[in-house]
């Protein structure tokens, strides 16, 4: 019922937002005592929590904070990164925890991100990983609304586990390959030359491609993402062009490298019914 009253929205919108982006994201974590890290982690626990039992409101608020605590890289997990786990969770054992697990070759990268781990993993075990699932294939879905959903879980597909990646992540891929291929021209041009979603497509084909370097064998991805890419540039808008630019500088660093060269003929150049035929 939170919905209908502007002062939670405002408090998700500003209160919890402006909080935890200025603590998650602070230079100055490095010099905060145990007992302010702490805090931290359980103030994110709560939130984490309280995703969970809002995530059934398609809340971007909640979400974009999920994605800042998911993400490995803030300031904040980067600092705890190689904390032990008893230090944050006194008495939890990694063998106990199903959904996430830090990455085998941490020592070598210091991201063990252990705080991070168990944040995950109490997402899935309050059952939302079933959630987003069954959200995403099953329900109605935005070109908007799936860029967040999709987000916090593209920035920590490396440490989601074999498991997670079998039961939900190869289903939720597909579906979002599915319903993005779906959308016919119109509602391709209205969501790519809308000022303030400019960035929804970049954000989904970053955090499929991010989720799908998980999964082994799963290299269809560059393609789609160069067949939606080709799509934006057939808009006739000039800022429909732009945007497709945009997409194509933003999406080309995250592609697969391959450090060889060879001569590419001509029936390997990318063309329109190559595109068309794929």
């Amino acid at each position: 019922r939170d919905k209908e009253f502007e002062e939670c929205q405002r408090f998700y919108r500003e209160g919890l937002t402006t909080s935890f982006i200025r603590i998650l994201t602070d230079d100055a974590v490095k010099t905060w005592k145990l007992d302010i890290q702490l805090d931290i982690y359980n103030n994110s626990r709560y939130l984490v929590e309280l995703c969970v039992y809002k995530i059934e409101d398609d809340s971007t608020y909640l979400l974009d904070l999920l994605a800042i605590v998911f993400n490995p890289s803030c300031k904040w997990n980067v600092f705890n990164s190689s904390e032990d786990p008893t230090s944050c969770v006194p008495g939890e054992k990694w063998e106990e925890l199903l959904y996430a697990r830090p990455l085998p070759d941490a020592h070598k990268h210091n991201m063990k991100v252990v705080c991070l781990v168990v944040l995950i993993n109490r997402f899935g075990q309050l059952g939302r990983f079933d959630f987003l699932k069954k959200r995403i294939c099953k329900g109605e879905l935005t070109v908007h609304i799936l860029s967040f959903l999709l987000r916090p879980f593209g920035l920590c597909s490396s440490f989601l586990t074999k498991r997670v990646r079998n039961d939900y992540i190869i289903a939720i891929v597909d579906k979002s390959i599915e319903f993005i291929n779906s959308l016919n021209d119109d509602l391709l041009k209205k969501e790519a030359t809308t000022d303030s979603r400019s960035e929804t497509f970049s954000s989904i084909m970053k955090s499929l491609h991010h989720l799908c370097s998980v999964i082994p064998g799963r290299d269809d991805i560059e393609m789609f993402c160069l067949k939606i890419i080709f799509r934006l540039l057939q808009i006739p808008s000039f800022s429909g062009k732009i945007n497709a630019l945009n997409e194509i500088n933003k999406i080309v660093p995250s592609m697969s490298y391959h450090p060889h060269f060879r001569t590419i003929g001509d029936e390997e150049q990318l063309t329109t019914e190559r595109i068309a035929m794929s």
